[in-house]
């Protein structure tokens, strides 16, 4: 018989699909905003960025159209149910992996990027 594992006790079952509120009604939207502004938006970011780096205090004034075409963009997202749905997918899995192993998102990619550059040095060392 298997010992029961405390450390996964608190953790939740993986094989769990429901999300609480605060789940999908702050982080999920919390994934979306990200994802919308810095990947799906980022030549609207992209421009107002430069608009306000160019402007300084004058910005609220100079970059108004930048800044409502990176609001409509991120809107256009916001609003859509695909998107939404694809966001919970992504944080359902990202939270399954946590449960599992233990490890966040943040430490596994610290440990490949980590990997890598070892790899990397060995590679070095065997030239």
């Amino acid at each position: 018989m298997e010992a029961f594992a405390w450390k996964n006790f608190f953790k939740g079952d993986p094989d769990d699909r429901t999300l609480r509120k605060v789940e999908s009604e702050v982080l999920v939207k919390e994934r979306m905003r990200v994802k919308a502004r810095k990947e799906l938006c980022e030549p609207f970011n992209l421009a107002f960025a430069n608009c306000a780096k160019e402007h300084g205090l004058f910005m609220p004034f100079s970059c108004q159209e930048q800044g409502q075409n990176l609001k409509n963009c991120i809107r256009k997202y916001f609003e859509d149910p695909e998107f939404e749905k694809k966001m919970q997918e992504e944080y359902l899995e990202e939270r399954a992996e946590y449960r599992r192993t233990g490890i966040s998102k943040k430490k596994r990619e610290r440990m490949e990027a980590l990997s890598q550059l070892n790899a990397q040095a060995n590679q070095q060392q065997s030239k």
